[in-house]
């Protein structure tokens, strides 16, 4: 019997059979062939492209810890002096927060055990409580009392363009304030490991965190690194810790940032992809404007015929010195008398034109790319709606609303929720009164703490088209007045409230709605119409 491996041979183009030799030469050279050539492109290192680009595959940690400094001090210079930065950041801030959230208190009746009625007089209680704390005239909210929370939420969003926001809640009870509860801003630049030391497991960039990676304190550095006066008072080199909640859980420390990977423990600020477009864009435009200026500008030159030689000797010599000296006293550029030179000499102005069609171009190409790095649109960006149609707005501003309703939920599970739980804790503690048999704030604060967070509107393109639409949408149970007044900023019991108002004012005066819509009719001026079109 012939065994399988002494009758399967390999057989060369001609027919002939291999020796083993040769098989395993090919096998060999089959092998090493493979190992020169990646299966994915993408991991080449030798396609010219790829050759030279190997970055490093290190953690969220590792990758952002120890060049944070120098990317945030790049992008607060951006945000000093850089034209573009400050409008993207001021674009997307009134987008997400405005001038601050509106609360709209919705406790969950049914799992607290009330009744519909009971839940909306408390709801009103709740929102009536939060005004008083939020909008202090005196700023009592602000532990340095120069904000509302609402400035201090637009603040907040604002530093979240450098990374990251840091805030601590306070309990000041002789403040003379109705509230103890009091909220203080902190520059994210003093949250660092005490004494600069190393990261740890326990210990990073000024996070501790507990074995699940949970943070669970901030050692917060008594004076900014770059105080001035810190520096006189030693505060640069003490640290502070403090504990992230108390222990029943009322926040003490609140730090936001928008997450880009698993484990990162500080925020990387939006602007970090584009820093070199940026200053590079700058450069570009400041040269172009220094070349607008410089073409603004006539120069002159007086071309003489007489060598270099002859030049000097007659400037040394005193008479001609002197008539070279009267003739071109009389030389006028914008005035009335013409040109009169000595013998051989004239004047010559250069052409210094520059073309500048294509900066307009460059800027624009630039500024898309930026735009949508930082999820706004060109024309918000550039404040540019010169060609821009209906279709063309209407999709870009569906692109980047999806951006701000995303960032605007992150910013208020990150911070306004946050601020909320503690204002609720007192608020319902002391002057909201709670039926008897209801859970308390702890043991039920998902269902204490249900609300809706209002912000600015999303605007109107075409007001005709979109209130037609909104009208289709409630018409068609797809939507509901209560979300249609909230995409505009307006809360919708707030509208029937002044709607109720507005009826009873007119029946005081005895105005019908048609009365008042004549009142408010502007008459279209027809007639002057047709005379212009004779």
């Amino acid at each position: 019997m012939t065994s399988l491996a002494a009758t399967s041979q390999v057989l060369d183009a001609s027919g002939q059979p291999v020796s083993g030799q040769r098989i395993t030469d090919i096998r060999r050279n089959a092998l090493m062939a493979s190992y020169s050539q990646s299966a994915f492109r993408a991991a080449s290192t030798t396609d010219q492209d790829m050759a030279g680009w190997r970055p490093s595959l290190a953690s969220a940690d590792a990758d952002w810890n120890l060049e944070r400094n120098t990317v945030v001090a790049r992008v607060t210079d951006l945000l000093r002096n850089d034209p573009v930065a400050v409008a993207g950041r001021s674009r997307r801030t009134d987008m997400v927060v405005g001038s601050g959230l509106r609360l709209q208190a919705r406790v969950d009746y049914a799992a607290l055990g009330l009744e519909r009625d009971d839940a909306k007089a408390l709801n009103k209680a709740i929102e009536r409580e939060w005004r008083t704390f939020a909008n202090d005239p005196l700023k009592r909210c602000d532990v340095t009392g120069r904000h509302s929370v609402g400035e201090m939420m637009r603040l907040a969003e604002k530093e979240s363009y450098r990374g990251e926001y840091l805030m601590a809640v306070r309990w000041k009870p002789n403040s003379g304030a109705r509230y103890a509860t009091a909220l203080q801003l902190i520059d994210p630049d003093r949250l660092s490991n005490p004494n600069y030391s190393m990261d740890t497991p326990e210990l990073t960039a000024g996070v501790e965190r507990d074995a699940d990676g949970l943070p669970v304190a901030y050692h917060i550095q008594n004076a900014h690194p770059g105080d001035i006066f810190g520096v006189a008072r030693g505060d640069q080199w003490s640290w502070t810790r403090e504990a992230r909640l108390t222990p029943w859980g009322r926040p003490r420390i609140i730090h936001g940032f928008e997450a880009d990977r698993v484990d990162q423990t500080r925020g990387v600020p939006d602007l970090a992809p584009v820093i070199n477009r940026l200053k590079m864009l700058t450069r570009y435009a400041d040269a172009e404007v220094a070349s607008a200026v410089v073409n603004a500008m006539f120069a002159a030159f007086i071309k003489t015929g007489h060598s270099p030689e002859d030049a000097a000797s007659m400037l040394m010599d005193v008479d001609d010195h002197k008539l070279r000296e009267q003739t071109y006293e009389k030389v006028k550029f914008n005035g009335v008398r013409l040109p009169v030179l000595a013998p051989g000499d004239e004047i010559e102005i250069p052409d210094a034109s520059r073309e500048h069609g294509g900066f307009t171009n460059f800027m624009t190409s630039f500024l898309q790319s930026i735009a949508s790095t930082l999820d706004l649109s060109y024309e918000q960006l550039s404040m540019d709606f010169s060609n821009t149609n209906y279709s063309s707005a209407r999709a870009a501003l569906n692109e980047v609303w999806r951006s701000v309703d995303r960032r605007r939920k992150g910013f208020v599970s990150q911070c306004a929720n946050w601020i909320y739980m503690a204002f609720l804790e007192e608020a319902l503690d002391r002057y909201i009164h709670v039926p008897d048999g209801l859970p308390g704030f702890w043991d039920a604060p998902a269902a204490w703490m249900r609300c809706e967070w209002i912000g600015p509107g999303r605007g109107f393109i075409d007001p005709v088209k979109e209130a037609q639409g909104a009208e289709l949408r409630v018409n068609n149970l797809t939507s509901t007045r209560t979300i249609e007044a909230a995409m505009q900023g307006y809360d919708l019991e707030e509208l029937l409230d002044m709607l109720e108002q507005e009826k009873e004012m007119m029946a005081d005066r005895d105005l019908s709605a048609a009365d008042l819509g004549s009142m408010l009719a502007v008459q279209a001026p027809t007639d002057r119409v047709q005379d212009q079109r004779r």
